[in-house]
């Protein structure tokens, strides 16, 4: 679908599960097969999904990657059933995929050990960037030029090309169990040359976290922390240009009456801009100044200011929504 125009089937396959979108609109990547299960030897078992891609007029429909060669790139491991495919991204302002994929396996407090593989959408040549075990989730800065690498216990960068790594420049204690250990969100600078990032301060899950605020520069300096703040689990949220940080925490112990916390970027200046039953956080938008939060029991997103009061921002009732620009935003409605 273009803005003004009719939606257009680009493929007749089947079986699609995610969809993603080079910088410049040219070549859509998708997933097929990814989450479903079939029966192999008796027993249910995950089935490892395919990678693929089509150009932005349906032309070229290709597979990247076959569910064998995704097996084989996840390699052996004790207990594996097969492979799964994560942290699915365009390389910035390239036709390039990058993707970790790992051996699924059964049990509680296994953790996969990531890689990142690329792959050419235009050639279909792939490569190993960062092998098993030396990677994490992650973010590439919005110029292309460095990646943040964060695992359940430390905060690195690289630079695109694999070279350079800076490991563990901040690090915490690690909050979960395996596969379900928390991994904090990082917030690149528009400049590129620094993020922003909310780290636990201890091993305990608890309803109120303490939580560190840390700046981490690229180019060799010292990583620097910010401030503390207290929210609900790792409810905390940067705006795009850095200058503000939203959360939420319970008015009292053990309520479902939530507080919407706002604060400077080091965590100075807290203020409570609403409180109501099951309130959530869903993001900021684009200009920094307004973000978005709805409540249970109406779940129409509001539009919140730094400066004043809220507005509905549509009249259905969705959590789906993305934005174009600071004023215009898509949106799927749902059924309450």
């Amino acid at each position: 679908w273009r803005e003004g125009g009719e939606a257009v089937r680009l493929t007749q396959l089947g079986d699609v599960r995610e969809v993603i979108s080079s910088d410049d609109g040219l070549i859509i990547g998708f997933v097929r097969g990814a989450d479903k299960s079939a029966v192999y030897n008796g027993r249910e078992e995950y089935r490892t999904p395919e990678l693929w891609a089509v150009n932005n007029d349906g032309s070229n429909v290709r597979q990247l990657l076959s569910a064998d060669e995704l097996t084989a790139l996840a390699g052996g491991a004790p207990n594996a059933l097969r492979a799964g495919l994560r942290e699915l991204k365009w390389v910035p302002g390239q036709h390039t995929l990058a993707f970790d994929v790992f051996p699924r396996g059964w049990g509680l407090g296994w953790e996969p050990r990531d890689a990142i593989w690329l792959v050419d959408a235009d050639t279909g040549k792939r490569r190993a960037l960062l092998p098993p075990g030396k990677a994490g989730n992650f973010v590439y800065a919005p110029d292309g030029g460095q990646i943040a690498l964060i695992t359940s216990k430390g905060i690195s960068l690289v630079n695109a090309d694999g070279s350079d790594l800076r490991a563990n420049l901040v690090t915490y204690p690690a909050v979960g169990l395996g596969e379900t250990t928390h991994r904090p969100s990082v917030w690149w600078a528009a400049d590129s040359r620094s993020l922003h990032t909310v780290v636990p301060t201890t091993r305990e899950y608890e309803t109120v976290m303490t939580l560190a605020i840390w700046n981490v520069p690229v180019d060799g300096t010292s990583p620097t922390q910010l401030g503390i703040v207290a929210t609900a689990g790792f409810s905390a949220a940067h705006s795009p240009d850095l200058a503000y940080i939203a959360f939420w925490r319970p008015d009292s112990p053990r309520s479902n009456q939530r507080d919407l916390n706002l604060a400077r970027a080091d965590g100075t200046g807290e203020a409570v801009y609403h409180t109501a039953y099951g309130l959530e956080f869903l993001g900021w938008a684009p200009d920094s100044e307004h973000f978005v939060f709805w409540k249970s029991g109406e779940w129409i997103p509001q539009l919140g200011h730094l400066c004043g009061d809220f507005v509905p921002l549509m009249d259905a009732p969705t959590a789906s929504f993305r934005w174009i620009d600071a004023s215009r935003f898509l949106f799927v409605s749902s059924p309450k």
